[in-house]
């Protein structure tokens, strides 16, 4: 009888065409209001979805770097006023 206590070897991971050039799958699900906003950008800008998603992801990580312990963040002018963005 097999020992049900050990848990089983990860599989191996063979690189792919997906892994050796950079990328990584993921599965997305996306609420209807995305997607066509997803649809909007790709056809607005002839990009690949792959690439409005990784724009995405890259702005909200620079947002969330930017954003202090209250939740917001400031654009300066260049006339020097400053405006101040909460995120809900």
């Amino acid at each position: 009888m097999p020992d049900t206590d050990t848990p089983p070897a990860p599989p191996s991971v063979e690189p792919t065409d997906a892994t050796a050039n950079g990328l990584t799958r993921a599965t997305i699900n996306l609420r209807p209001r995305a997607v066509a906003d997803l649809d909007a950008m790709t056809t607005r800008h002839g990009m690949a979805k792959t690439d409005v998603i990784d724009r995405a992801i890259r702005l909200a990580a620079l947002v969330d770097s930017l954003t202090d312990a209250a939740g917001a963040f400031r654009i300066v002018a260049a006339d020097g006023s400053v405006e101040r963005i909460h995120l809900l």
